[in-house]
This record gives C-alpha cells, structure tokens and sequence, in this order.
C-alpha cells in the first residue's frame, strides 16, 4: 500500500483497501495492478449512471467551460441550479 496514503490522507476505516486507481468506466473500477472491480460506493452520489457515463462526461465539459464553481446558497443566481430546482418542484406535492 502506497505509504504517502497513508501518511497524508484521512482514512475512513482502520484498515483501508489501499487500492490504488487506474481509471473507472461505467460500474467498474480498474486498479494500477491490472485488477478489476465492480463498483459498489459510487461515492456522494457521484456514479449512480456509472463512471464516465458519456452524457455525464458532455454535460461536465459544458458547465466547466462556463463556470466551475462560484458561491452557493441563494447568493448568486446560476442557472442550472435555478433550472434543476425548479423542475424538482414542479415534480412534487406542494408543500
């Protein structure tokens, strides 16, 4: 197991995998040792369509060539923020 690992990043279990990634592609992850592995954590919501799903990939390249990331929570208005929430209400019961 890469020892900067373990020295500079925060472990979230006493005995972590260690596996270091190669690159991930729909529900698989590949490590640098040649290994495959199905992806089970998707991390913060982050894979539910899969790594690098094509549409995913298009929309991030979109944004990104727009803006990153600018302040949040009511503070500046950024469409698709605006756009998303308010489908979302539109698709449940009012409060």
């Amino acid at each position: 197991m890469n020892k900067d690992f373990l020295k500079y990043q925060a472990q979230t279990s006493p005995y972590p995998l260690g596996m270091e990634v190669s690159y991930a592609n729909g529900s698989y992850i590949y490590d640098t040792a040649g290994n495959t592995h199905l992806e089970f954590v998707a991390g913060v919501s982050a894979c539910t369509l899969g790594h690098c799903h094509p549409k995913v990939v298009e929309a991030i390249k979109h944004q990104v060539e727009k803006y990153m990331h600018v302040m949040v929570y009511g503070e500046y208005a950024q469409s698709p923020a605006t756009d998303y929430t308010k489908l979302l209400a539109e698709q449940l019961p009012a409060p």
